[in-house]
């Protein structure tokens, strides 16, 4: 069984499709399954998946449902112990997984999180933390607090979970910002959460 499932819901995404797609089977941690979601794209998404030949990747196609009911089908198709999500026109650091996981297990919590830099499309890279490349262990009410204050990120995408999670939560469906409203329940239930200060999500800027 894979350590980690990886859920990427795909939607017209076939100009950033092949970047993603790099950084998830170039990951350092090798013990991994991507759910490849196709959510109704109507452009080359699909080809560009076929083409992949790792036997990591479980490719699924379904009528557009949006990214909500999406991950949620991901989540149901996986066999990690542990989940993550990346949107299809973003891409990851090779090491992201890895380190991660390393010390979600060394620290004994349920939820890690990492930092984010905004991408634009001539080039141009934005960091919005410190990365100095430090862990801290936190406790949910300061995350909570922080992500009120826009402090940290409300995404799924920057956070690895522990299955167990969603035993009890799921996505909502017909919402944006889908993962702003299940963050807070999640953060809830843990005593501690650990923090890794450095930036590897890269979070694509496009109109």
């Amino acid at each position: 069984m894979p350590d980690i499932s990886i859920i990427v819901p795909i939607y017209n995404a076939e100009k950033y499709l092949n970047c993603c797609i790099d950084s998830l089977i170039n990951q350092t941690k090798k013990e991994l399954e991507f759910i490849l979601v196709n959510d109704g794209s109507t452009d080359n998404s699909e080809n560009i998946i076929k083409k992949y030949k790792d036997k990591r990747i479980k490719y699924f196609k379904n009528e557009n449902q949006g990214i909500g009911k999406t991950r949620n089908f991901g989540i149901q198709k996986s066999t990690g112990k542990y989940l993550m999500f990346i949107d299809s026109d973003d891409y990851i650091e090779p090491t992201m997984y890895e380190n991660m996981l390393s010390v979600m297990v060394q620290n004994k919590v349920y939820m890690v999180y990492c930092n984010f830099c905004f991408e634009y499309e001539d080039g141009r890279i934005e960091q919005m933390y410190p990365n100095t490349a430090n862990v801290y262990v936190r406790t949910s009410q300061d995350v909570q607090r922080d992500i009120i204050f826009e402090r940290v990120s409300s995404s799924a995408c920057t956070k690895l979970f522990d299955k167990i999670f969603f035993d009890s939560y799921r996505f909502p469906v017909g919402m944006f910002f889908e993962d702003h409203a299940t963050i807070y329940r999640w953060i809830s239930i843990c005593d501690k959460i650990v923090w890794i200060d450095a930036a590897y999500y890269h979070y694509i800027q496009r109109g």
